[in-house]
């Protein structure tokens, strides 16, 4: 796994470039581990981290990306269409991608893409091979439930 995320890195390091302006949902270790590398290989930008309801996943991203001095600030999953005028990328992780392209991710995921998409903002999602997966679900519903992250409400 830590050779596939090294890969993903490998293969992304152009993708940030100096001044940019970043949204990423939820946490993504290979998103994390490619800014990582970009501030390492002295590019300056900034991202705007969603907190992830109900898990609050971008919480942890927020605390990650700020150990490594990178320009962060942490939005409400509501606050996407408000900031989405400042981004010029997004990058996301995934749990699985499907053979006909779609990403199974956290809640939230599809609201982001599609925002991103309406404000013709780049989607990249940054995942290894081994997540490819022939299940194509036509809904939330036909996710296996062993797939699903629940929370107590």
């Amino acid at each position: 796994m830590d050779k596939s995320r090294e890969q993903v890195v490998e293969s992304c390091k152009f993708l940030i470039k100096d001044d940019m302006v970043i949204l990423t949902h939820s946490r993504s270790r290979n998103v994390l581990a490619t800014m990582i590398k970009a501030a390492q290989q002295g590019k300056h930008f900034k991202v705007y981290v969603t907190e992830a309801q109900p898990l609050c996943e971008g919480k942890r991203m927020f605390s990650d990306l700020r150990k490594y001095n990178i320009p962060c600030t942490l939005i409400l999953d509501s606050a996407i269409s408000y900031i989405i005028e400042k981004i010029d990328a997004v990058l996301l992780g995934a749990e699985g991608v499907c053979e006909n392209g779609g990403i199974i991710n956290r809640i939230g995921t599809c609201n982001v893409a599609t925002i991103a998409n309406l404000k013709n903002k780049p989607v990249y999602v940054l995942v290894e091979s081994f997540k490819f997966i022939r299940l194509i679900p036509l809904n939330n519903s036909s996710i296996p439930k062993e797939y699903l992250v629940s929370a107590n409400f």
